[in-house]
């Protein structure tokens, strides 16, 4: 595992980049597939002030983060705070994203479609209503309303309810909307084993999900970028053999550890 040696980190915003071999830079960025968008946590230590004053709220920030050779985007959101506190010695200015862009679980909508309006069809004129980036729509079962469709109030809690009849997830992850069947993911071609970087040896978990009672694994591995929400990737140890899909997990770097933690269920 020497390749697993140099940490990377990349922070980008206002055209500026700030990286960990310049500065101390601590997060933790979570993920799973509800649809409320996820809020993480970036600590600079020992920015100058014309630095700290280009993090502003509504923003655009980018992080990149792995080990030298193998790093990639792990959060890509927008400036929700910014502020400054000393530790010590240090000032560390803590930023807060919002896993999206331009997008508050607040924004609401008043509007009716004709009958026999496909599902799909009212999910996409919502999403673009209120500036949604949709990535993925792929209903397990493209429902027609054949009375029509009334929308009143929380625009995302409409695009939620209707995911939820056409039996799908509906999720952000970096910066994009995603609707597909909860079974469904992005295809990592990544197998996870000791020499790529899993830590110990997953534990079993069961809980409710989506409704159903599941079982999977919850596992710890050294920072992987590919991992996300709905990514498949193939985990490998002495306990557990077999493909799996990521439906939760957050990733870690701080002053003893930088690692991804994530639960994940049979893609199967």
């Amino acid at each position: 595992m020497s390749e697993y040696f140099k940490r990377v980190i990349k922070v980008r915003t206002h055209n500026t980049t700030w990286t960990n071999d310049k500065l101390h830079i601590e997060f933790e960025v979570p993920f799973d597939d509800d649809h409320e968008p996820n809020r993480s946590t970036i600590r600079i230590y020992n920015l100058s002030h014309d630095s700290r004053a280009k993090f502003k709220r509504g923003n655009r920030l980018v992080l990149n983060a792995g080990y030298e050779g193998d790093v990639g985007v792990i959060l890509d959101g927008e400036i929700t705070r910014v502020r400054s506190e000393k530790v010590g010695p240090d000032r560390a200015t803590i930023i807060k994203v919002l896993d999206t862009h331009g997008v508050t679980s607040k924004k609401t909508i008043k509007k009716t479609y004709k009958q026999k309006t496909n599902t799909s069809t009212i999910i996409r004129d919502l999403a673009h209503a209120i500036g949604l980036k949709l990535k993925v729509l792929d209903l397990p079962k493209d429902k027609v309303q054949k009375k029509g469709y009334n929308v009143t109030g929380n625009v995302l809690d409409a695009i939620e309810r209707l995911a939820d009849d056409c039996g799908a997830s509906f999720y952000f992850s970096k910066g994009y909307l995603y609707i597909r069947d909860i079974r469904k993911g992005d295809n990592t071609k990544f197998t996870l084993t000791s020499s790529t970087g899993l830590i110990g040896s997953p534990d079993i978990f069961e809980k409710s999900y989506h409704g159903k009672t599941v079982k999977g694994f919850r596992v710890d591995a050294l920072l992987q970028h590919k991992v996300s929400t709905a990514s498949i990737l193939t985990l490998k140890c002495q306990t557990v053999v077999g493909k799996f899909r990521v439906i939760s997990g957050k990733h870690v770097a701080n002053k003893s550890d930088f690692q991804t933690q994530f639960d994940c269920i049979s893609s199967k």
